[in-house]
């Protein structure tokens, strides 16, 4: 498998998240990746260039998926201490992405994406020729989509309101020949065209990992992209290792095999991954939940599954994490099935996932001890859970 159907797919998956985040019907981060890898072509890039390009496009933004749901949605003004949470979304993802191996190059165009050649962008106030021209490439693009999309506090711009927003920018936000070359080429390319052929071309030029090559680098990025749920809702910052670390447990109990075992284990490292599309507050309060909240909270299940149907190479993920909060008696969501019909995989994660929760404090109780978790398991996970887990967790408990 390519390294780069690898990174593909799981960048893909995140960049869902994204679209749920601001809301588009169509992918913003798509749309961007589509122009920067076209528009790349009319500077002689190599081929390692454009892939960096295509990957920090479709990831530019992903240091929102930890800023406030309050701040991302405002209708109205933003207050000079929003606004600075929100240009720190370009540092937050220059973090995040860097700690994937091989990204260096796609962590830094992340940065910079919001620089001015004037010197006036952030974060680092890069001026003239310190914003390079692929950093150049991924901004316009990136602001010729924004602009072109409608927002909570705008309709979207006509073609020719963006063309004059692009032509005011020169000598300011773009080096001036940028500007009117970037305009050119979007009168006179076709851009889904052209960038599928791109990305077939940097596709094919990738690198060709093993099998156990392969299953280490999904393994690190699913880490990766898991540690933002613990940056956006700190109390869940373990939870997904340690319902992973017990779910293989249970699943090489029981005899489930290798591929088996990893499947489950990126479902758990990304089981919640669809809560970074969702108000944080909900999963803060400390009071009982309303309805809606409710309904908004079982709906990550359903985000996650969107999201993770992107990672064609573990078909399996997406259903594992639909289906981990059904119950064993019919009572879960999202679909409500029951008993054998739910996914053992599902089943292994449900139970893990119970247990792991009981163990740690959460804004509306303290974690529980050892004796208390025993005598929740008895009372309460055999109702939910598959009887033949919940006794093998037991087993595993008194060891």
């Amino acid at each position: 498998m390519k390294r780069f159907d690898i990174l593909s797919q799981l960048i893909k998956c995140l960049s869902k998240i994204l679209d749920e985040i601001e809301g588009h019907t169509s992918s913003h981060a798509q749309g961007v990746a589509n122009s920067s890898i076209s528009f790349a072509d009319e500077f002689g890039f190599t081929l390692k260039t454009q892939r960096s390009l295509y990957y920090a496009a479709l990831l530019h933004d992903i240091g929102e998926t930890t800023l406030p749901h309050s701040i991302l949605y405002k209708n109205g003004p933003l207050l000079p201490v929003e606004r600075k949470k929100i240009e720190s979304h370009s540092v937050v993802g220059y973090k995040i992405v860097k700690n994937i191996p091989s990204m260096t190059e796609v962590a830094n165009l992340i940065r910079h994406h919001h620089e001015s050649w004037d010197g006036t962008g952030y974060p680092d106030q890069l001026m003239m020729g310190e914003f390079t021209t692929a950093k150049q490439i991924l901004a316009i693009c990136d602001l010729n989509d924004t602009l072109s999309r409608e927002r909570p506090y705008r309709p979207k711009r006509t073609n020719e309101e963006i063309e004059n927003i692009l032509n005011d920018s020169k000598g300011t936000r773009f080096q001036p020949n940028m500007v009117e070359k970037f305009i050119k080429f979007k009168k006179n390319t076709n851009i889904k065209k052209s960038s599928l052929e791109k990305v077939n071309e940097i596709k094919d030029s990738g690198q060709e990992l093993s099998d156990f090559e392969a299953q280490a680098y999904l393994l690190a990025i699913s880490v990766v992209f898991s540690n933002l749920i613990g940056e956006k809702i700190p109390f869940l910052a373990t939870h997904p290792s340690k319902v992973a670390l017990l779910s293989v447990k249970l699943g090489e109990t029981i005899g489930m095999n290798k591929n088996e075992l990893f499947e489950m284990k990126i479902a758990a490292f990304l089981g919640d991954i669809g809560i970074l599309a969702q108000d944080e507050q909900i999963y803060m309060k400390k009071d009982n939940l309303n309805p809606e909240d409710i309904e908004t909270i079982k709906n990550h299940t359903l985000i996650g599954e969107r999201a993770t149907s992107e990672i064609t190479s573990l078909p399996n993920v997406s259903r594992i994490i639909r289906n981990y909060h059904e119950s064993w008696d019919g009572s879960g969501y999202p679909d409500g099935i029951k008993g054998s019909k739910i996914p053992l995989a599902s089943r292994i994660l449900r139970i893990a996932d119970t247990y792991v929760a009981l163990q740690h404090d959460r804004p509306y109780r303290k974690g529980k001890q050892r004796t208390e978790i025993t005598e929740s398991i008895n009372t309460y996970l055999k109702n939910i859970a598959d009887p033949s887990l919940v006794n093998i967790l037991m087993e595993i408990m008194k060891n």
